[in-house]
């Protein structure tokens, strides 16, 4: 099976989805393309194409769909006839596989564009630091963009699993049952702030990292990916 992915970026004076209509905007088209085989002949070689739209406005704000931290999930979409064993080893294979390319697009974002990655790690490291309310959506963000520097080498390795045990205290459930009662969504914002801002305390201001090599990053991944 093989996956293919391309995108394409038009500026649009008006750009209508849905009931909504945007002015002045970047659209941004991402297609994934799945040529899935199975084991069943009657879907052999059928392909799955996923199209999703993303709005930007003049300031690259997102205006129409988003993924709030950078997480996304992967999923299976074939069960019929396959053991539990089958399913979980494929996915690994395909979750190595983007994890390789996800790594070179680091490395490669840290050549092309350092001092602008250099500012929104610096934006965030300022901002959880000394945030008194910040809501999930900011926080998750901000974390993301830690996490990121952590991996490639602004801040120690070990900020790497602070940003993982974060990213699920800080949520609105957590809180509460951190907080052993109800919180309002302003009272949920001052204890993340809280939260976030004793969790980081500690953690040095980031460093200036000028390039990483390929041999430092994960073997360039083959573009086919088994499903």
């Amino acid at each position: 099976s093989r996956l293919d992915y391309h995108a394409i970026a038009q500026f649009h004076k008006e750009f209508k989805v849905n009931d909504k209509t945007f002015a002045n905007v970047n659209v941004v088209t991402l297609v994934l393309i799945f040529s899935a085989n199975f084991t069943a002949e009657a879907t052999s070689g059928m392909q799955f194409e996923k199209i999703r739209i993303v709005i930007l406005d003049a300031a690259n704000k997102v205006q129409g769909t988003e993924s709030l931290g950078n997480l996304y999930q992967i999923s299976n979409q074939s069960t019929l006839g396959e053991s539990e064993h089958h399913i979980i080893e494929r996915l690994e294979r395909v979750i190595d596989k983007v994890a390789g390319h996800e790594t070179n697009a680091r490395l490669k974002l840290l050549e092309d564009d350092r001092m602008m990655l250099h500012d929104k790690i610096g934006r965030s490291y300022g901002i959880l630091r000394h945030a008194w309310l910040i809501d999930s959506k900011e926080a998750l963000n901000h974390l993301s963009l830690i996490r990121l520097g952590a991996n490639l080498g602004f801040f120690p390795h070990e900020t790497v699993r602070l940003c993982d045990n974060l990213l699920m205290e800080i949520q609105p459930a957590h809180l509460q049952l951190h907080s052993g009662k109800k919180l309002s969504p302003e009272q949920r914002d001052e204890s993340r702030g809280q939260i976030i801002r004793t969790q980081l305390q500690n953690l040095p201001m980031p460093a200036m990292v000028f390039s990483q090599t390929k041999k430092d990053s994960f073997p360039e991944p083959p573009l086919d990916i088994d499903l």
